[in-house]
C-alpha cells in the first residue's frame, strides 16, 4: 500500500471517529430514556381490594431522559357504603399501606414493604382525569360510578 493511500484511509477513518461519536452521543442522549417499572410483586396486593374492572399504564416523563410507568387499576368496591376511596384505604391498611399525604379527595398511601412505592387512591369527583378512568370503566362494566376507585402506583 503507498504512503498516500495510507494516508488517505488513516484521514477517513480519523474524520469518521471526530464526527461519528459527538452524533452518536448526541442522539443517544436525545432518544434513549430509562423508564422506571413497577414492581410487578406490588400489584396482587392492590387488586385485592375489590374487582378490578379496567387496568392501563403509562409512561409519563419525569425528569430530563427519566421516564416513569404508572399503573392505574379501577376497582369495583363492594358494600363500601359512603366513600369508596376511603373503603379502598382500609382494605389497603390490612396490606401494610398506610396513608402519607391527604389532600382533598386524593389520597397517597406508603408500606414499608415497597419503601420506593407510591400508591394514590381516587374516588368518585377528585379530578376530571380520574372521573373520566371511573366514568369509562363503570359504563365498560355496567357498574354505577360511585362504587368504583382509581388506584394508582407509581415508583
Amino acid at each position: 500500500m503507498t504512503p498516500n493511500r495510507k494516508l488517505l484511509i488513516f484521514g477517513f477513518v480519523l474524520t469518521l471517529f471526530v464526527y461519528a461519536v459527538p452524533l452518536y452521543a448526541g442522539w443517544w442522549f436525545l432518544l434513549r430514556h430509562d423508564v422506571e417499572y413497577v414492581d410487578t410483586d406490588i400489584l396482587p396486593e392492590l387488586r385485592a381490594v375489590g374487582r378490578v374492572v379496567h387496568e392501563y399504564s403509562v409512561e409519563a416523563h419525569e425528569w430530563e431522559n427519566d421516564y416513569v410507568e404508572i399503573v392505574t387499576l379501577v376497582v369495583h368496591i363492594d358494600k363500601a357504603g359512603e366513600d369508596v376511596a376511603k373503603e379502598a384505604v382500609s382494605r389497603l391498611g390490612r396490606s401494610g399501606w398506610s396513608v402519607w399525604e391527604w389532600s382533598g379527595q386524593e389520597i397517597d398511601l406508603r408500606s414499608s414493604k415497597w419503601p420506593r412505592a407510591i400508591v394514590t387512591v381516587d374516588g368518585p369527583g377528585s379530578s376530571e382525569y380520574t372521573d373520566r378512568d371511573l366514568q369509562e370503566a363503570a359504563s365498560t362494566a355496567g357498574l354505577p360510578i360511585e362504587e368504583l376507585a382509581a388506584i394508582t402506583i407509581q415508583e
